[in-house]
């Protein structure tokens, strides 16, 4: 203990002006704002790597939460901006037309999954997104009632969270947020809640979602289904193919608008530009944020035109909305990703790193699974011998990880999954380091190396 003390207290000499400024303004930032995982306060960012107030380097294996797909502070996006900013920083949207919000519009119309006419509508965040996507299908369908499924997270606005199953702590102290809504088992192959195993389980899951709407709502109420095709906050919970595929042809068959979610898993992410490519399925409407703006902050709602079209609004969108910059950075990335092959990239670098993973998982039996596609991966971290979640040692992986300048998070139902998200232009040398570090910080848990350590201990 006494090593373990020592190293934490030259941590600290390292961090001091970060805690220093952490102490002082904390106090201003409401509780509910940031949940902090480490004690540094973040300077600057560029590529894959960022740097705290002290100096310190840390490679960046979350991407900003899958923010920063083509990296922090790409040069074609500062550049393609920084020319805007010359010409037009922003008109209000929903007044007047901008060139760089109609050409993203025509883009993303092009680029989303599905042979039909597509229109779009922007916000400025994912979860302002969803809350369109509610409004748009209730309207639209005149239905009013919406599915959704436990494990989910669709944003904090009032809509999102109603929709949300990630956790009741979201919920508490606000219902109803929403009349209208119901929840069904999202598969977890894992952790599967019937104690099944994929594929002699016959889709148990997707049965009760059958039973939802034979014996609770009626299909003929429903406006919509929203799902991500991943879910990420949840812990990168994939399904059975033949999961999501039965899905859309429900929907179909009965109606009902199926909304894709793909604020985390969209922009080249999981090897594909959007996640459902994966899996066959063309969504009526799809959603989109986090890494579309490089950083920049946008959202958008694309679907059929025919359904925008019918949605009985005016002047939606936000003040801010397809503000000129964002439009502009947005452009770029998708001209970025496309040119620069990334997708195909977020593959390649995905199955190298989750191969390298499974290694681990070989002699690390802290780890129970490792799963992902593309560079959304999650590492399931669990106590020896079972599946049972262990947040604790995920979390002192995280906190060894950072101490050796590298940057992941506890995700997931019981936060004990590794988020592992890093920029999808990420080179083969930074991934070997950062895996390297990763490996190390297991190679202490398992020799309990680790002490327990808090945020609160750092900034008392």
């Amino acid at each position: 203990m006494k090593r373990h003390r020592s190293n934490l207290e030259e941590i600290r000499g390292r961090i001091r002006r970060s805690l220093s400024i952490i102490s002082r303004y904390r106090g201003y930032l409401a509780k509910g704002a940031s949940a902090i995982t480490y004690p540094i306060v973040i300077r600057s960012a560029k590529g894959c790597r960022v740097w705290d107030l002290d100096g310190n380097e840390y490679l960046d294996f979350i991407s900003s939460a899958s923010i920063a797909n083509i990296g922090h502070a790409n040069e074609e996006v500062v550049n393609a901006v920084r020319e805007q900013m010359r010409k037009l920083i922003h008109y209000i949207g929903s007044y007047f037309l901008t060139e760089p919000m109609l050409r993203l519009a025509e883009k993303l119309s092009h680029i989303t999954p599905g042979n039909f006419k597509k229109k779009a509508i922007f916000g400025l965040s994912g979860s302002e997104a969803v809350d369109m996507a509610i409004k748009c299908v209730r309207s639209t369908r005149k239905r009013k009632a919406l599915i959704s499924f436990i494990g989910s997270f669709h944003g904090t606005t009032c809509g999102a969270t109603a929709i949300t199953g990630a956790t009741s702590l979201m919920h508490k102290g606000l219902e109803t947020l929403l009349p209208g809504v119901y929840f069904s088992n999202f598969p977890d192959c894992f952790r599967c809640p019937f104690d099944q195993e994929y594929p002699q389980c016959g889709l148990l899951c997707f049965e009760q979602l059958e039973a939802l709407l034979d014996y609770v709502v009626d299909p003929g109420d429903v406006a919509a289904i929203f799902t991500e095709p991943i879910q990420g906050h949840a812990g990168v919970i994939i399904p059975p193919k033949e999961f999501m595929q039965k899905l859309s042809q429900l929907c179909n068959r009965n109606g009902i608008a199926l909304v894709l979610d793909e604020i985390q898993t969209g922009m080249g992410r999981t090897g594909k530009m959007f996640a459902c490519e994966h899996f066959g399925v063309i969504p009526d409407v799809i959603v989109l944020g986090k890494a579309l703006g490089g950083g920049f902050s946008i959202s958008a709602v694309v679907g059929k035109a025919d359904l925008l079209d019918s949605w009985e609004t005016d002047a939606e969108m936000p003040s801010l909305a397809a503000h000129a910059l964002s439009s502009i950075a947005a452009l770029t990335t998708i001209d970025v990703i496309i040119e620069e092959k990334l997708c195909e990239a977020a593959m390649r670098k995905g199955e190298y790193m989750l191969n390298r993973l499974r290694e681990m998982m070989e002699e690390y039996p802290q780890i129970g699974d490792v799963r992902g596609l593309g560079l959304m991966i999650g590492v399931d971290i669990v106590r020896p011998g079972t599946k049972d979640p262990d947040a604790r040692s995920a979390h002192k992986v995280c906190w060894r990880s950072w101490e050796l300048g590298l940057i992941t998070m506890p995700i997931g139902k019981w936060n004990n999954v590794l988020r592992i998200q890093p920029p999808l232009n990420i080179s083969k040398e930074d991934i070997d380091r950062g895996l390297n570090i990763l490996e190390q910080a297991f190679r202490d848990l398992k020799d309990n190396r680790i002490p327990d350590v808090s945020m609160e201990s750092w900034l008392a």
